[in-house]
């Protein structure tokens, strides 16, 4: 009875991936989590402020996941979150659940061996049944122009349809 059960999930599960849009499945190969959109925007105003913000969509396709099923966010007193919002649907698109901003947890960031006034929102979504989606979006104000956000458009164990930064 469990094999029969065991079949009948691994079934869905296949034949609800096979629902993904546009994903060829050299992608899908290896692949923990598949990016379908991923867009950046930094933009410079002066020189003492800027703002970046990220939209993204991923298929979170298992529990070895790395990147894509969190969102770690770090502000301080140059860093400001403007907006975050999470939303987790499964692979049909009905919602499993949504996150604001104030549903973030809030810790404060360890320094190491230095005093630090760093501190970050994070979300994590990993008691799930796979796949997922995960859409993304935030918003985070910088004042001053010490630091530049970096661009990693691909990481290990993640295939990527569609990344852009401007």
């Amino acid at each position: 009875m469990r094999a029969l059960f065991f079949i009948v999930c691994m079934a869905l599960q296949g034949a609800a991936l096979a629902q993904l849009p546009l994903v060829p499945d050299s992608l899908m190969s290896g692949a923990n989590e598949v990016v379908l959109e991923d867009k950046t925007v930094f933009e410079i105003f002066s020189i003492d402020r800027s703002r970046f913000t990220r939209t993204y969509k991923a298929v979170i396709l298992n529990r070895q996941a790395s990147r894509y099923n969190n969102v770690l966010l770090h502000y301080n007193d140059f860093r400001k979150i403007v907006k975050a919002e999470a939303k987790v649907t499964d692979i049909n698109g009905k919602e499993i659940e949504s996150y604001r901003l104030k549903d973030f947890d809030d810790y404060g960031m360890d320094g190491g061996s230095l005093i630090t006034d760093g501190r970050a929102k994070y979300i994590s979504v990993d008691d799930q049944s796979y796949p997922i989606i995960m859409d993304v979006a935030y918003t985070i104000d910088f004042s001053g122009s010490l630091f530049y956000p970096s661009w990693r458009p691909q990481l290990e164990k993640a295939a990527v349809v569609q990344a852009s930064f401007e």
